[in-house]
């Protein structure tokens, strides 16, 4: 009897350990995905790519043939950033960085501009639109020989709350196979104008992508408040995304 009591025991809560893993839709937490961690393989850490500033002074003059000439006369340092592929063209491929990263600290100075993917390839990368506008800071590039695959652009922006996912080089933190993974929330516009986000950064984050729980883009990071470095702000979704498929219209034959 005692046995038959205990095996009805064990039986009934069983059952109930079972049906407690069922939920109601109602009660996801807004932003949350259940399937994130078996999916995790879709992050598109291929499309982040780590990029140099390399800045140095330029003398040119004018030859006897009355052609220029330019010398470098010195190298003036070397700032990290990151930046992400949005398109593949059929020579290279077009990446977003923010705009702050494709101006020299000088306007004495010349800076090129060095992507190197996640695997360890190298391109050179030119500029070819630029937002300089304080809270949008959007730098489109173009480089050739490059063909990692792009991000897939969101459809529409995050709701405040949703947890949102950022691939970043924050104090240029960044190796062959590894960038870091960070979260965080949407929290709304700033007073700036800009998109604020929950997700820690610090310098060299700067141009890195922002994803929506299906790895979609849907914002970048172009700074962070000074006296709470996990307050960061971007552009407007809707800024991005215009610039964004513009951008591809304009210079998708390269």
């Amino acid at each position: 009897m005692i046995k038959k009591i205990f095996m009805l025991i064990f039986c009934s809560s069983f059952l109930l350990t079972c049906t407690s893993v069922s939920f109601n839709s109602n009660d996801v937490p807004l932003g949350y995905n259940y399937l994130t961690e078996r999916v995790v393989k879709d992050l598109p850490r291929n499309s982040f790519l780590h990029i140099l500033s390399k800045e140095y002074y330029e003398h040119c003059y004018k030859t006897m043939n009355g052609e220029e000439e330019c010398i470098v006369l010195k190298e003036a340092g070397v700032s990290s950033g990151s930046a992400f592929v949005i398109y593949n063209t059929p020579n290279g491929s077009l990446a977003i960085t923010a705009d702050h990263v494709c101006e020299p600290s000088s306007p004495h100075m010349k800076q090129k501009l060095i992507l190197t993917t996640l695997s360890g390839k190298e391109y050179k990368a030119r500029i070819l639109e630029r937002d300089s506008k304080r809270q949008n800071d959007i730098c489109l590039l173009f480089a050739e020989g490059l063909d990692e695959k792009p991000v897939k652009l969101a459809i529409n922006g995050p709701p405040p709350g949703a947890k949102l996912f950022n691939i970043a080089a924050p104090a240029g933190i960044f190796n062959k196979g590894m960038v870091p993974i960070l979260e965080g929330r949407y929290n709304g516009v700033s007073f700036h104008g800009c998109s604020m986000y929950s997700i820690p950064a610090a310098g060299g984050s700067s141009g890195s992508m922002v994803l929506n729980n299906n790895f979609e883009l849907v914002g970048l990071i172009h700074s962070l408040h000074i006296r709470f470095p996990t307050v960061t702000l971007g552009p407007r979704f809707e800024v991005l995304s215009k610039f964004v498929r513009e951008g591809i219209k304009k210079h998708s034959n390269l």
